[in-house]
């Protein structure tokens, strides 16, 4: 009756497109539907059945990529990408100071009891990241000056984690789970 369940979902696409020989594009997207039934922080911690909660951590995930022979001695790549993932009713169904604590009993190796593990009214914990990425490389190579690789490039990746601890705000970052 109290198991672990876990019906997950997945989809993915991904298509490639070659202009020609020397240019291809590909984009990619997986989405990924996932409930956790009586999940808990650590099964060999959890002493009640208080403390098993049910929570969605819903992700999705876009990419497209770029790689070309700009010259017969210049390459480009280029990668643009966004995920989403996010914690939705993960943690106690209540904020009251007494069904909501969860309680840890040190003498215990810290064995929990009493209520799920963080705040599963809140607002969705966000995971979320994007990152753009451009590289460049150029050879040479010359009879009197040898073999040379020349790389360039701009890399930025952006990991965005907001846990809002108030219950019952259902603000932009509840807005884009």
């Amino acid at each position: 009756m109290f198991g672990f369940k876990r019906p997950t979902r997945r989809y993915e696409g991904k298509g490639t497109y070659s202009l020609n020989s020397n240019h291809r594009f590909q984009g990619n997207y997986i989405k990924i539907s996932d409930e956790q039934i009586n999940n808990t922080y650590q099964t060999t911690l959890s002493m009640d059945v208080n403390s098993l909660g049910t929570r969605e951590t819903p992700q999705d995930l876009y990419s497209l990529n770029y790689s070309g022979v700009i010259t017969p001695s210049l390459f480009v790549e280029a990668l643009w990408s966004r995920r989403h993932y996010s914690f939705i009713g993960s943690g106690a169904k209540s904020t009251d100071r007494i069904e909501g604590t969860l309680l840890l009993d040190q003498s215990r190796n810290s064995s929990r009891y009493w209520a799920d593990t963080f705040c599963g009214i809140c607002t969705p914990e966000q995971r979320n990241n994007k990152e753009a990425f451009v590289k460049g490389s150029f050879f040479l190579s010359t009879k009197g000056t040898g073999t040379h690789t020349m790389v360039f490039g701009y890399d930025n990746f952006d990991d965005i984690r907001n846990a809002n601890p108030v219950a019952g705000n259902a603000g932009p970052a509840a807005a884009n789970a």
